[in-house]
């Protein structure tokens, strides 16, 4: 062989030839130039080969010259096929001389490695007589990392018709390969296996009952080979490749050739048949053409692992049929292309890229390409991408088919053109139609979904039931399908819907931006047809219309009352309107984050209408429900909430829209928190409305119902999106009609509101003109009131003598005087009429002096006043008198709601609020605080904490209203902090000027003094009675004032003890036993409601009649008092001589219930009250010590387990006779029994009854009966 070379590739050829001398050693099997061997047989031939193949050593070359032709022997498996068990590379093709790789005439002179079968057992499908057992033609062992090459080799006529046994003897007629190989530059002819992969047949691992993995990282290479004619009894007419074992696993088959290969089932040239998981397969720039199988007629890939990828790309398929004349088992489709999902797929991809399909056909589904997943594998995928789908046809789908039975699969077909497909119509049997495409969903696929975008349909062609270019048969109605800028160009069908054909009641399917020209239905529906789907047209446009006039209602009702509410609800409903037309369609108002907005025009209109509803829904139910009022602090949290959701919903549209999306964790991660942030923004409403309701804001019930309504929609939107996907028509409409309720719902609760605040403005307004009246109406008396005042305080002045009672009246009327002032400034505080005249001073001093003027009412209470200030001195403009009210005030509270033993604090600085000099007053007490509720309230007019509190007591309400007035007409701000049993601190912030005109000292004046404490030595001296017999009356009253009257008005006729408040009036009062209590109601420590209920249920002083004395004198007053044991009420101010009668009264009754109990002869009945219990206790006590001589006052004590003075106060009171006298009354009373009903003598009897002493028990008995004992036993 002459060849001419040049001589750059020789100098490659030399250095290549060298470094292989040096490297690896080459065995050369030889031919001379006619292509026979060297002149010898072919078994000599065959022999050399099997030889250089034992001998070769790991790595080796063994080049097998061109033109030699080794057939194999029938039946001699050692013959018939040869071993490669190392890492050889084998090169076919070789010239003969000791050459490079280039001389390689491999289309001319190939190295044919030949079976026993020739073209007329091709042609005549494998019928004619064939020796059994004739194995595959080369078997590879491969059992190393690297992998074995085989190169320019022609395999013809293999013959792996051994019995099945799942191993080499029927599966690889050409090849079959344990582990991994790469084949270059091969030819495969007219091979034959009995099961799969005619040709060839890959696998991963070793066939025994455990599979031993060879190579756990496989990868097999087929590039630039030929595979013609060669036939499979069941997979793979020409090749097949089963991935089961490998842990990673990638495979290549590139610019190779598939021609009229043929098989009985599946893949007419290919089948990939994979179980590894995250493996991932390549073919690229193949051709595949007139091959023929029953499922795939070129290629099927069967994939049963999870993350595998299947990637055809820049490959042509021409010609391929799927055919069901082998079998019926199994149904059909995938004329080039079959994918199938079977068990044990999860998340696997098939990917076709740049590909062209051109009359491909099938008998039923997928002319060109058929996608099929089984019952229980999820979230598989197929992405088709700029293909050419050209003449393909099928029954069903003429070039794809799409048959999801899994959950959430999906296919997406973009960028690809779809021209003269076509759609007939000869298997009735079946569902039929879209002469391009064909999605069917089946009844057990739940969330599968196809995206078919921005492909052309040209002439495709439907016979069948429609569908001219699409037909979308939804059999699941969880499922959805999306198309989505498309262009129909002339389709037809002779069905409905000339370009596509919906075929279903569910509706799941969105279709935007589409062209549509010269199609055809000769059915009806040129462009679309909606099979039977529900329309809601109708229904749409009625709730648009609905949405549109509350829209208009509300923005004039807003223009009319400017009620903020109404501006939100008509934003809300125009938000509710936008996002409807948005998608085409009634949708969700549930607001849960949809996965299928893939259209880049309408989701930034989307994203806004959702914007608009929940920012305006928030704001709506914030206004409504008075938020501000009730959760001030939840105020704040809802504009940072509104911040957050605006901010979310940006970026949301630009992830849909596709200029920042999400992808990956992240995107998952977006989308579960932007379903809590949304259910956040759902839920906190309804929260807030039920806690708000429950607060007394009855308005927020009447928003529950439309909450209830959205809350409905929600939760059945998100039960049809988890278990059924995207809704349909009908439910589109049911969760419509549920937000046209709620809307109704908002729109009565609104107008509920309206009017409310309405009739709230109107009342205020009466109450604002009621109020100016009473302000007139107690201004006037005010003013009337001065008159007498000054009369009284004047009389009183000239009055000679009784100067205790002189200074009482002088005292109370200053007082009296004081509050009537603090009612007239008031008044003109609200007229504008007081005005400030400041003089410049130091007001520390002056401060000082007020603080000082209180220390001996302080003193009285044994309270701590302190005056601290951190400023020697500070001079500025203030109001002495106005500044007196204001510390007299405060100070004045804070002494009277400390308790005895506690602390109040002045402390006065001077710091910079913003940026100006400040005053900074400070009244600090330890009381025990003010109620947080009562917080908000304390410098409200009249306002007073309830009585029940046990800082409560009498006052007016109006001395904190009036600081507040004043601290604000002197531009200062007046705060409170307090905390319930540590006290209360009232801060006075007054700016620091210094304009007036400069004033001396200055010092406060006597009207706003506090009224110096009256001790008790002071009061002149209260006359008592000398003797113990009158009766003892306890009086339980904190004003001295009061209780010096009381005394004034009793002390000739009772003896009186005093407590000054209800605490020790229950003390005193269980250890003195009065005859009657006076009780004053409003007390500190505890109350006289408390005290005469504590008295009246102790033993020891249940009998006791109370007098309670109060300035409330209403009815339920009364009615409260008498509930709780209270025998008399009198209101402030009283009248002396009621008292004095109440008194009387009360004696008279106690004298009636004493003389009931002297006859003790009665008290052997059952007790019917507290007191007839006590005696009889006590008689009970006697009676068992009968007889018991010194059993007496001491005694009878300590068995009812009271004191000598309680039992002797409480006897005396109910008997009117002594303890010693009750116990002699009991024994003669027994002793008068015995002698009359027994037969002892006056000894016996009076022995028996506890006399020892005759003539003493003889005494007493004419004492008590007037009779002798002798007398009664002889009458």
């Amino acid at each position: 062989m002459n060849i001419a070379m040049p001589a750059k590739t020789l100098l490659i050829f030399l250095a290549s030839w060298l470094c292989s001398q040096f490297c690896l050693a080459q065995i050369h099997v030889k031919s001379d130039a006619n292509g026979k061997n060297d002149g010898t047989s072919w078994q000599d031939a065959f022999t050399h080969l099997q030889d250089a193949l034992t001998t070769a050593k790991n790595g080796d070359e063994i080049w097998v010259a061109a033109g030699t032709y080794l057939p194999g022997k029938p039946g001699d498996p050692e013959t018939s096929a040869f071993l490669l068990t190392k890492n050889l590379r084998l090169y076919g093709g070789f010239s003969g001389t000791e050459s490079s790789l280039s001389e390689r005439e491999f289309a001319h002179h190939p190295t044919i490695l030949s079976g026993d079968l020739n073209q007329d057992d091709i042609a005549g499908d494998f019928k004619s007589n064939r020796s059994d057992n004739v194995w595959n033609i080369l078997l590879v062992k491969n059992e190393t990392a690297a992998v074995p090459l085989i190169d320019g080799f022609t395999f013809e006529g293999g013959h792996a018709d051994g019995e099945i046994k799942l191993g080499y003897e029927s599966r690889g007629g050409g090849i079959f390969t344990f582990g991994p190989v790469e084949l270059r530059n091969c030819q495969f002819r007219q091979n034959y296996a009995k099961q799969d992969g005619g040709a060839v047949f890959f696998w991963d691992s070793l066939l025994v009952e455990k599979p031993k993995i060879l190579n756990p990282a496989f990868r097999m290479v087929v590039d630039s080979c030929r595979f013609e004619h060669n036939y499979a009894g069941e997979s793979g007419g020409a090749m097949c490749q089963a991935l089961i074992n490998s842990q990673i696993s990638a495979s290549y088959i590139g610019h190779s050739v598939f021609s009229g290969n043929k098989n009985l089932q599946a893949g007419g040239a290919l089948e990939i048949y994979n179980k590894v998981a995250n493996s991932n397969i390549e073919i690229k720039g193949c051709i595949f053409e007139k091959n023929i199988a029953e499922l795939g007629g070129a290629v099927i890939c069967i994939i049963k692992a999870e993350n595998a990828i299947t990637t055809f790309s820049d490959c042509h398929f021409w010609e391929n049929i799927a055919v069901d004349n082998f079998a019926e088992k199994v149904a059909t489709g995938g004329g080039a292309i079959r994918f199938t999902f079977f068990t044990g797929a999860e998340a696997s991809t098939g990917k076709v890229k740049d590909c062209t399909f051109s009359k491909n056909t099938t008998e039923l589904y997928g002319g060109a390409l058929s996608i099929y997943s089984e019952q229980d594998v999820k979230n598989n995928s197929v992405a088709i991408d700029s293909c050419f789908f050209d003449k393909n046809e099928s029954d069903m789908g003429g070039a794809i088919a799409f048959l999801p039975l899994g959950q959430a699969d999906s296919l997406s077909v973009t960028r690809s053109r779809f021209l003269e497909n076509k759609v007939t119509d000869n298997n009735p049997k079946f569902f039929s139609g879209g002469g391009a495409i064909g999605l069917s969903y089946w009844g057990e696929s739940k969330k599968s979904y196809a995206k078919i975008e921005d492909c052309m349909f040209e002439k495709n062609e439907s016979q069948g039931d429609g569908g001219g270019a699409i037909v979308i048969k939804p059999f699941s109605r969880s499922n959805f399908s999306t198309i989505l800028g498309c262009t129909f160009l002339s389709n037809h069908t002779s069905g409905k819907g000339g370009a596509l054909l919906y075929d279903n009641v569910n509706g799941n399917y969105k279709l935007e931006d589409c062209t549509f020209r010269n199609n055809k239905a000769e059915a009806g529906g040129d462009r679309v047809q909606e099979g039977k789907a529900v329309d809601i047209s109708l229904f749409f446009l009625f709730y648009q219309g609905a949405l549109w006039m509350q829209v208009l209602y509300s923005l004039v009702m807003f223009l009319i009352a400017r009620e903020r509410t109404m501006l939100y609800y008509a934003l809300v409903i125009l938000g509710a309107s936008i996002f409807s037309f948005s998608m085409h369609h009634i949708y969700q108002f549930s607001f849960y984050p949809d996965d299928f907005l893939y259209s880049t025009g309408h989701t930034a209109t989307i994203r806004a209408g959702l914007m608009l509803i929940i920012f305006s829904a928030l704001k709506f139910a914030q206004h409504y429900l008075n938020v501000n009022q009730y959760y001030p602090r939840f105020s704040k949290i809802f504009h940072y909430y509104i911040g957050i959701y605006l901010c979310y919903e940006f970026l949301n549209t630009l992830h849909y829209t596709g200029l920042w999306p999400f992808r990956g964790i992240l995107e998952t991660i977006w989308t579960r928190s932007a379903e809590l942030l949304i259910l956040i923004g759902l839920v906190t409403p309804f929260v807030l409305a039920f806690l708000i309701y429950r607060k007394g804001f009855k308005p927020a019930k009447y928003l529950l119902p439309a909450f209830i309504f959205i809350g409905f929609s929600s939760v059945f939107g998100i039960y049809i999106n988890i278990f059924y996907g995207q809704p349909n028509n009908v439910e589109n409409m049911v969760s419509g009609v549920f937000n046209l309720l709620a809307i109704i719902a908002v729109g009565l609760a609104n107008g509920y509101r309206t009017n409310l605040l309405k009739k709230d403005k109107e009342r205020a307004e009466k109450l604002a003109e009621l109020d100016t009246a009473k302000t007139r109406l107690y201004t006037n008396i005010t003013h009337e009131f001065r008159t007498p005042l000054t009369v009284i305080m004047g009389a009183s002045d000239m009055v000679k003598g009784n100067e205790q009672e002189k200074k009482l009246i002088q005292r109370n009327s200053r007082q009296l005087l004081q509050l009537i002032n603090q009612m007239l400034d008031l008044s003109k505080l609200e007229a504008g009429a007081l005005i400030l005249e400041p003089q410049q001073g130091d007001i520390v001093p002056f401060l000082e002096y007020i603080v000082e003027s209180f220390q001996s009412l302080a003193a009285s209470k044994h309270i701590q006043l302190t005056f601290y200030r951190e400023l020697d001195e500070l001079v500025m403009d203030f109001d002495a008198e106005k500044v007196q009210q204001i510390v007299t005030n405060l100070l004045s509270n804070a002494i009277k709601f400390t308790p005895e033993s506690g602390k109040v604090v002045v402390h006065v600085k001077q710091e910079l609020r913003k940026q100006k000099p400040t005053l900074m007053l400070k009244v600090r007490d330890n009381g025990k605080g003010i109620a947080e509720a009562a917080l908000p309230h304390v410098f409200d007019r009249f306002y007073q904490a309830d009585a029940t509190d046990a800082r409560g007591s009498e006052g007016t309400g109006i001395g904190l209203a009036l600081v507040k007035e004043l601290v604000q007409l002197m531009n200062g701000e007046i705060t409170v902090t307090s905390v319930m049993n540590k006290g209360s601190e009232f801060t006075v912030a007054i700016p620091v000027t210094k304009n007036a005109p400069v004033q001396g000292a200055v010092f406060p004046a006597d009207d706003y003094a506090p009224a110096a404490a009256q001790e008790e030595e002071e009061m002149a001296p209260i006359f008592q009675p000398p003797t113990d017999d009158l009766p003892l009356v306890l009086i339980v009253e904190d004003n001295r004032d009061v209780v010096s009257f009381i005394k004034s008005c009793l002390r000739r006729k009772y003896r009186m003890e005093v407590a000054r408040n209800g605490k020790d009036g229950i003390e005193k009062a269980l250890d003195i036993v009065p005859d009657i209590i006076i009780s004053d109601v409003m007390m500190p420590e505890k109350d006289g409601y408390t005290l005469c209920r504590t008295l009246k249920e102790d033993e020891r002083t249940s009998h006791v009649p109370i007098i309670l004395l109060t300035a409330k004198a209403t009815q339920e007053d009364r009615v409260h008092g008498l509930e709780v044991g209270a025998d008399a009420y009198l209101s402030k101010p009283f009248d002396r001589e009621e008292l004095e009668v109440r008194l009387q009264k009360l004696i008279e009754l106690r004298r009636q219930l004493q003389a009931r109990y002297q006859d003790m002869s009665n008290q052997a009945k059952s007790p019917a009250s507290r007191e007839d219990i006590f005696i009889q206790k006590l008689r009970t006590a006697v009676e068992e010590n009968m007889e018991d001589e010194s059993f007496g006052i001491t005694e009878l004590c300590q068995a009812v387990g009271l004191s000598r003075m309680q039992v002797h106060r409480k006897l005396k009171a109910l008997t009117g006779i002594p303890a010693t006298q009750f116990i002699h009354s009991i024994r003669l009373q027994k002793a008068h029994q015995l002698l009359l009903d027994t037969d002892l003598n006056v000894s016996e009897v009076a022995y028996q009854v506890g006399f020892s002493d005759h003539s003493y028990f003889t005494k007493l008995f004419v004492k008590e009966f007037g009779v002798r004992p002798s007398e009664v036993r002889e009458g």
